[in-house]
């Protein structure tokens, strides 16, 4: 995704307001983008016509399942989160640096 995409996204559809936490930040934006399916933004300015979340219609078609994705774990990750509920980790998403053994 293109970050001007992504800045642009962010300014028109205010998703940092009202305050909140960064998990619901991601939370609404990866459901903007996804519910818009990527779709290309009207420049304000007018300078560029249109703003493209990426640059070819397949890279666009592998964004919107990308942000499919990232939307569903965002919106179990907050419920979790609300639940205080933390899931363990499984074993391919674990950092080797937080379990390696001691050092001598």
């Amino acid at each position: 995704m293109h970050s001007f995409y992504t800045d642009m996204v962010l300014a028109a559809c205010s998703v940092c307001t009202p305050a909140k936490t960064y998990a619901n930040c991601l939370l609404d934006f990866s459901r903007i983008v996804s519910e818009g399916q990527c779709g290309s933004l009207k420049d304000p300015c007018r300078i560029s016509g249109t703003i493209h979340a990426a640059d070819t219609e397949p890279q666009r078609k592998q964004l919107v399942n990308a942000t499919e994705y990232a939307h569903h774990h965002a919106n179990v990750a907050v419920k979790a989160k609300a639940r205080r509920d933390k899931p363990p980790m499984e074993p391919s998403l674990q950092c080797p640096l937080l379990t390696c053994a001691s050092v001598n």
